[in-house]
């Protein structure tokens, strides 16, 4: 049963909407191609050696801004440890204003088996200008999931964000279905808590090679 969930998990967490401090094995891949409304993202990670894994991200946003993104991630415990927690060092750029930032964060999660089998994480991630003076801006997730049935995902995410414009909140359901080994299928809601109240249909594929 734990080894189910932790598959379920290294899945499911590497999709570009979760941040995971669960490690990609050593010389596994994992390619997600999403949309949300007109907005395309591709995330890419990779396995080095159980340990570390490398994130890559390229996204254009609803305004047609492009950027692209890599990371280097680290888990902070062992393999048994109840408690997973890791670290993610990045940087990203973006063609608009021609932003170059670093991109540290922090992970954390723990799977859980009542009432079913499922998972809970929170992680947080920081966006620094390097070459601007320019505030700091922030993304923090916090994420509830369950796995219902052998091939469905069912997860809850509440997302929150500060950016120069001002502070937003998101809630993002979702369910995912394995419809073949290794490649899943996602849909999704992104609805934002508050303010304009603008909601956004998510569709994503996943594969694990």
């Amino acid at each position: 049963m734990r080894q189910a969930l932790l598959f379920f998990l290294t899945v499911l967490l590497a999709s570009p909407a979760l941040a995971s401090p669960w490690p990609r094995p050593a010389g596994e891949r994992f390619l997600s191609l999403s949309r949300e409304g007109a907005s395309l993202s591709v995330w890419g990670e990779a396995g080095l050696d159980g340990r570390h894994w490398l994130v890559g991200r390229l996204e254009r946003a609803q305004d047609g801004a492009r950027t692209a993104g890599f990371a280097l991630r680290r888990s902070l415990v062992g393999d048994d440890a109840v408690h997973r927690l890791a670290l993610s060092l990045g940087a990203e750029f973006r063609d608009r204003d021609r932003r170059v930032a670093l991109r540290p964060g922090l992970s954390w999660g723990r799977g859980v088996t009542r009432p079913w089998q499922g998972w809970v994480t929170a992680s947080a991630e920081a966006l620094v200008p390097v070459r601007q003076v320019r505030q700091i801006e922030w993304e923090g997730r916090v994420t509830l999931g369950a796995q219902p049935a052998p091939d469905w995902l069912a997860m809850v995410q509440l997302q929150a964000e500060r950016r120069p414009q001002g502070h937003r909140l998101y809630v993002a359901p979702s369910v995912a279905w394995e419809w073949r080994t290794g490649t899943h299928l996602q849909l999704g809601l992104r609805q934002r808590v508050g303010g304009d109240r603008r909601r956004r249909v998510t569709l994503a594929s996943w594969l694990r090679f």
